[in-house]
């Protein structure tokens, strides 16, 4: 029995350990800052404090890419949100279209290593002023579009603005490797529904841990000394 059951666990952690996740894991670096309000109250404070720090990261030996996200992929953090597709009938009472919600940087998805399948990632362009966008994943682009293209059409969430679908991503399993993909939507920081204020930044990078993590947190003192990193 005992055989047995190692042999069962084996075959599991061999399955997880060749799971791809969606997302490359290899040279990469995360921290979690933590954004005082009284500092950093909304959306568009953080998104500038978040491009200054990536402006300087980008300029250090050893740091290939790097971007900004809300919610890590394997962290324990998630968070929802119901949409609606512009020109679909309304749905009936108590039934919601539910995506997983995802503000992040211009630079994520190619510093994390998600595929871009269709249209285009976030740049610096997309800011409050301009017309909001939104990238979706694979799945969420099938559960709701079928075999259509997605790409072009508008869907809103938390609010009236209307986003438009700039792109698609590659599936990611976020909450475990054994687990399936959700539907996903990706908005950019700067046209994000809430404020949050306890952002991850993804290094990828050449450097060993302990040298990559000075240079983060030295990037990250000459904005702000007094921000904490995890």
């Amino acid at each position: 029995i005992l055989l047995i059951g190692a042999g069962l666990m084996a075959k599991s952690f061999w399955a997880l350990v060749h799971t791809a996740p969606g997302f490359r894991s290899e040279h990469i670096l995360t921290a979690r800052l933590s954004l005082p309000r009284s500092r950093y109250p909304d959306n568009r404070r953080i998104a500038a404090f978040e491009e200054e720090v990536l402006d300087s990261l980008r300029n250090r030996p050893g740091i290939q890419a790097a971007g900004f996200t809300s919610y890590l992929p394997l962290s324990g953090s998630d968070n929802a949100w119901s949409f609606f597709i512009e020109g679909r009938p309304p749905l009936p009472v108590g039934v919601y279209n539910m995506a997983k919600y995802r503000p992040v940087s211009p630079g994520y998805f190619e510093t994390i290593g998600i595929p871009l399948l269709q249209g285009r990632w976030f740049t610096p362009a997309d800011t409050a002023e301009s017309p909001w966008v939104v990238v979706i994943n694979a799945s969420m682009a099938r559960e709701h579009w079928g075999t259509q293209n997605p790409v072009g059409q508008r869907l809103h969430f938390a609010g009236p603005t209307w986003r438009t679908v700039v792109g698609i991503v590659g599936d990611v399993l976020h909450e475990e490797l054994d687990g399936e993909a959700k539907a996903e939507m990706y908005m950019p920081v700067t046209q994000a529904a809430n404020v949050e204020s306890s952002p991850t930044i993804v290094l990828r990078t050449s450097l060993d841990p302990g040298a990559a993590t000075a240079e983060l947190k030295s990037a990250i003192s000459k904005m702000d000394y007094a921000t904490p990193v995890d």
